[in-house]
């Protein structure tokens, strides 16, 4: 069996010139996973390091699952190009790995209305203006922050 380290070292420089966005660094940072997890490309090795993976609650469930589309391209990639028999790209597709939540997680509580109008004093004008036009317009944060001035612009014509 291949060695992990040396076919991920391969695999990150050929997706450096493949990917023109920073996917490559996102690649070589779950490979990174890998490689501290698994030292041959082989079924029980990469099942071993899904196990980590799964039972790993520091990182959220969407890095996990991230980390483990990002090796399974990388075995797909091993086998096109001749690193690992294709069998091995069939016995990892049949893993079904299960990222619970963490059990750490914390929900945010939401602030009262009473505590924001306590706070508004406190805040910069702008803030404030912010925060005055979110309660009448009972707008998502998100859409007040998207605003242009063409939009704008375009509501008082």
């Amino acid at each position: 069996m291949p060695c992990v380290a040396g076919a991920v070292r391969d695999h990150v420089e050929w997706s450096r010139f493949v990917y023109q966005s920073r996917e490559w660094m996102n690649i070589r940072s779950a490979l990174a996973k890998l490689v501290s997890l698994a030292d041959e490309l082989s079924a029980p090795s990469i099942r071993a390091a899904l196990y980590e993976l799964e039972r790993d609650e520091s990182l959220s469930v969407s890095y996990r699952r991230s980390c483990w589309a990002r090796w399974r391209r990388f075995v797909n990639w091993a086998s096109e190009w001749g690193l690992v028999e294709g069998q091995l790209v069939v016995e990892i597709s049949t893993f079904r790995p299960r990222f619970a939540a963490c059990s750490s997680t914390r929900t945010r509580a939401t602030p009262s209305l009473d505590l924001v109008l306590d706070e508004m004093p406190q805040l910069s004008a702008v803030d404030r203006d912010l925060v005055k036009l979110l309660l009448l317009t009972a707008a998502r944060p998100s859409e007040i922050l998207n605003l242009t001035n063409g939009a704008i612009c375009a509501c008082n014509s």
